[in-house]
């Protein structure tokens, strides 16, 4: 009979075994909460340039036109313009008077701001907030109902304000200053989860080349 048995004790105790776990856990826990806000922030920059380039083309448009506005102070077509747009399919509203050479501006619902001028083709057009979205309207021919109505920001653009300020001579006055509109606006993606949703306020001024 072998009496040379040893014992091993290279075993764990279980004191040891929780202690490794829960040095475990904590690492995973850690690394986990770490990959989620790496995916968050990816997202909301993702989210943050949807909402830039959504927006941007919309802004070149606008200010493309809004710089080639001519001075147009022979008589008030605009007013004769905007008078029917307004009151279909929008609330109706008392015409807006021309009271500046190149911008004009007038609150149709008391909180969304209107900017209407005339183009370098002697065309009245219209830019304005209806429904969370951006909108312009054209004139296309001679007549009060020669125009046409058109979405300048994408359906999963939300615009919850906008803003029109403009510098300008009055329309009986001397010209002695040049132009300017800004605009100003409060723009976010629909689509987007509350977490990753981003809102900005655009804000650009814009001159008109057109001189007397």
């Amino acid at each position: 009979m072998n009496n040379n048995i040893k014992n091993n004790n290279l075993g764990f105790s279980l004191l040891e075994i929780i202690i490794a776990v829960g040095i475990f856990s904590i690492v995973i826990i850690s690394a986990t909460g770490i990959f989620q806000k790496v995916i968050e922030s990816q997202r909301s920059a993702i989210a943050a340039q949807n909402t830039q380039e959504s927006i941007r083309y919309a802004m070149e448009v606008m200010s493309k036109e809004t710089r080639i506005a001519i001075s147009n102070i022979d008589n008030d077509y605009c007013a004769l313009f905007l008078s029917p747009i307004f009151g279909v399919p929008l609330p109706p509203v008392e015409a807006p008077d021309k009271y500046n050479k190149v911008f004009n501006t007038f609150d149709w619902e008391a909180t969304n701001d209107v900017l209407y001028f005339y183009n370098n083709y002697n065309f009245c057009v219209s830019y304005f907030l209806n429904k969370e979205t951006l909108m312009v309207a054209r004139q296309t021919g001679s007549n009060p109902g020669d125009y046409y109505i058109a979405s300048s920001t994408p359906d999963e653009l939300k615009i919850s304000n906008l803003e029109f300020v403009v510098k300008d001579d009055m329309k009986d006055d001397f010209h002695d200053t040049q132009p300017l509109v800004t605009i100003k606006m409060d723009v976010e993606m629909k689509n987007e989860n509350d977490i990753n949703k981003q809102a900005f306020k655009i804000q650009t001024t814009v001159s008109s080349r057109y001189y007397e």
